[in-house]
């Protein structure tokens, strides 16, 4: 049986990267990354939304920027590096550009 491990980081009150991380079961003293989640989310009119993921929960890497749609979008060039890498560049990502992320899911949502 896998092992998972899910954790929040705070970037202020209203902003959070929630990590859904799955680990196989690998024989040694270290278990081996398998699947990942990291999800940019906001509090935004009072509720949290979701605004930016990135997975390889389905077999795949991609991510889905909510603004736009819930479609995810193949990241197939990313897929070449170990898994760990991988999720540190999408925690990377979401770490820096949050603050825009942000503000395209307020703009998506003051104009329905």
């Amino acid at each position: 049986m896998s092992k998972r491990k899910t954790y929040k980081i705070f970037l202020s009150l209203e902003d959070r990267i929630d990590a859904d991380l799955e680990f196989g079961k690998d024989p040694g003293p270290r278990p081996r990354l398998a699947r990942f989640a990291v999800t940019y989310s906001a509090r935004i009119e009072g509720r949290w939304r979701e605004v930016v993921r990135y997975d390889n929960f389905h077999g795949y890497l991609h991510r889905q920027r909510f603004w736009r749609t819930r479609e995810p979008e193949p990241l197939s060039v990313l897929e070449r590096l170990p898994i760990p890498d991988l999720l540190e560049v999408c925690r990377q990502d979401l770490a820096r550009h949050w603050q825009r992320y942000r503000s395209l899911m307020e703009s998506m949502l003051r104009a329905e």
